[in-house]
């Protein structure tokens, strides 16, 4: 979990953080808000095993995130990424 804080998108910041396998993320961070994410890995059978990363980014006080194409309405942000490897 992490709390950030920049003057707006001029003064913003990048954090890397874990993801999938063979992946990896480094979102951007200004004004004001809370990020935290979790990652699980399980091993279903000898042969599969399935990764899930769930995020989620909340700015208090907005009700509009980002702008054009990639608009959100709220202030809450989230992610969900699903891998699954099967091995022969």
């Amino acid at each position: 979990m992490q709390y950030f804080e920049t003057g707006g998108y001029d003064s913003r910041l990048y954090a890397y953080e874990n993801d999938v396998l063979y992946s990896f993320s480094i979102p951007v961070f200004y004004d004001k808000g809370y990020r935290y994410y979790f990652n699980l890995s399980y091993d279903t059978t000898k042969n599969i095993s399935i990764w899930l990363r769930w995020s989620q980014t909340i700015y208090p006080g907005k009700s509009l995130i980002g702008s054009g194409l990639d608009e959100i309405n709220g202030h809450t942000k989230t992610g969900v990424e699903v891998q699954a490897l099967y091995n022969f």
